[in-house]
């Protein structure tokens, strides 16, 4: 069998960008992609609309993030035909754990989504153990942790840090506002990741892999890091809602705290186990925290001395 290449994994992953930002583009209130392409020997299933809504009991949300779990096999088919050539790999998340049974997740972890969109990607995730069992077709579930990179959404919290950070800094913004500093996440880079959905094709056999950096850092630390870059420290002061964090040097509140940003229903501690992808696929980070974080702010700094509305 001809093997899938990086490039072609990445351009699916492109091909998703391009659709999120054409939704986004025409006014939708979540941008969402919707992609189902087949390569040569791989085809790639990624959709989402994870952005935290303004109220979870939003009808059209719901319906949007329902659709997120009505996958189709149709690229696996022809004339009512199972193409075994094929190589699935659909997009799953660490959402699925949600209220955490046990920490770090692993494979064997039992789900217990959180959110419309965790309780979404349960169903996707079962429908494809189910097709691959049935129908012995070679089909995947990537549980992937978040993977940030300088093109993460605007609206995803690493993101508006880092665009934030970067303002502040050209005196285009003055506070950061945030919810929950303490919710803590297994951030790894974008390009890992990628790197991890390639092996997870090529494998002899299909199977699901938690793909992850097996360590975990709080908001608070990203924004810390984030001002480390530029020059400045954060100092915490107060708690709860009434908390700042200060320029060490001059005493400015960078950041403050807005409950409106506080999740109805945040998920536990998220932390995951990539032992099985380390053994089975050989595969391993380069990125590490203080290298991604490094990476975004220097991206957002670019791109707003260009353009500060972007």
């Amino acid at each position: 069998m001809q093997t899938t290449t990086k490039l072609e994994v990445l351009e699916v992953v492109v091909v998703v960008v391009a659709a999120a930002a054409a939704a986004a583009a025409a006014g939708a209130a979540a941008a969402a992609a919707a992609v189902a392409v087949v390569l040569e020997s791989a085809a790639a299933y990624c959709r989402a609309i994870s952005v935290r809504p303004k109220k979870t009991n939003n009808n059209k949300t719901k319906q949007k993030t329902k659709q997120n779990g009505e996958i189709k096999f149709s690229n696996f088919s022809h004339d009512g035909h199972i193409h075994l050539h094929v190589r699935f790999y659909q997009a799953s998340t660490s959402e699925l754990y949600g209220l955490a049974q046990e920490v770090p997740q692993s494979e064997t972890t039992p789900f217990y989504p959180r959110s419309p969109y965790g309780v979404a990607k349960m169903y996707a995730y079962w429908i494809v153990v189910n097709y691959r069992e049935a129908y012995s077709i070679f089909a995947c579930n990537g549980i992937l942790f978040n993977h940030e990179s300088p093109r993460r959404g605007e609206t995803f919290v690493t993101r508006k840090i880092t665009r934030a950070v970067a303002k502040i800094v050209l005196g285009q913004q003055k506070v950061l506002e945030l919810g929950n500093l303490n919710a803590k996440r297994d951030w790894g880079h974008a390009k890992d990741y990628v790197e991890a959905m390639w092996l997870m094709l090529q494998a002899e056999k299909p199977n699901d892999y938690v793909v992850a950096t097996g360590e975990t850092h709080s908001v608070r630390e990203f924004v810390e890091e984030a001002f480390k870059f530029v020059g400045r420290t954060i100092v915490w002061e107060g708690s709860g809602a009434n908390e700042v964090g200060k320029d060490q040097t001059t005493g400015d509140i960078l950041v403050k705290i807005n409950p409106k940003f506080y999740r109805p229903t945040e998920v536990d501690l998220l932390h995951g186990n990539p032992a099985k992808a380390h053994r089975e696929l050989k595969w391993k980070k380069k990125y590490d925290f203080p290298a991604l974080v490094k990476e975004m702010v220097e991206a957002d700094l670019e791109l707003m001395k260009k353009n500060p509305i972007a």
